[in-house]
């Protein structure tokens, strides 16, 4: 899936492609902004599909494309489309070169399947894409019982910067509380198979919580703010 792509010159494009078996890439696609182009409509973010490409010297060069899915509804709503650019500038973040990205690149399309079908809320969406690529990527909570006595109960504390969780005897001061609900939608979000993933909804109570733990978990364990972000919170918050 092409995530990112830049003008190159007068009518060339650099753009940035997540692949499943060698990470993301870049790749040069020469005339691609020339109007009579196969490549114009064919290298924009959002196109997922097949990319035929030729190794250079510091880049790759882009020889044929077989797009399967262009994401075009995505690509003409507003908050559909300023979601989906953070999602791909989220997946850059942890993505690099050399790196097996299947379950990345799975994630991304099942996300944007998800935003095309407008059955569930884009924040629910959105904070369920951001726990699983953190997931993906080795930064999943541990939720499986309290971390000092191993026992589990019908409402846990979250802890942050300890990564999991604690019963009523050992919680701390900062830990957040999680009610039944809150801790299965979190368990189920860094468990299920990614196919399965988009196929519940939540209460607005469990929600609220579930954006606030996200907020926090990403300020906490990001070493950067993405820039796609601002945007996003303006018109979520508008």
């Amino acid at each position: 899936m092409i995530i990112s792509q830049s003008p190159i010159g007068e009518y060339d494009k650099r753009i940035v492609i997540l692949t499943d078996s060698i990470g993301r890439i870049s790749v040069f696609a020469r005339g691609a902004r020339r109007q009579n182009s196969a490549f114009m409509g064919q290298t924009e973010v959002f196109s997922f599909g097949t990319f035929t490409i030729y190794p250079g010297k510091s880049s790759y060069t882009l020889t044929g494309v077989s797009v399967e899915n262009y994401f075009s509804d995505i690509r003409t709503d507003l908050s559909k489309s300023v979601l989906g650019m953070y999602f791909l500038e989220f997946a850059s973040y942890y993505t690099r070169e050399g790196q097996n990205e299947t379950e990345t690149l799975k994630l991304i399309y099942a996300t944007l399947l998800a935003m095309e079908k407008g059955k569930v809320p884009l924040e629910l969406i959105r904070r369920i894409y951001e726990l699983r690529l953190m997931t993906i990527h080795g930064e999943a909570m541990d939720l499986t019982e309290c971390m000092e006595c191993g026992k589990e109960e019908a409402n846990m504390y979250l802890s942050m910067a300890e990564r999991g969780i604690h019963c009523k005897d050992h919680k701390k001061e900062n830990d957040i509380m999680l009610d039944a609900s809150s801790l299965y939608t979190l368990r189920y979000v860094e468990s299920i198979p990614i196919e399965r993933l988009y196929s519940f909804s939540v209460s607005d109570p469990v929600m609220e919580r579930f954006s606030k733990i996200m907020d926090g978990y990403m300020r906490r364990y990001l070493d950067r703010p993405l820039r796609s972000e601002e945007m996003l919170n303006i018109l979520t918050n508008s």
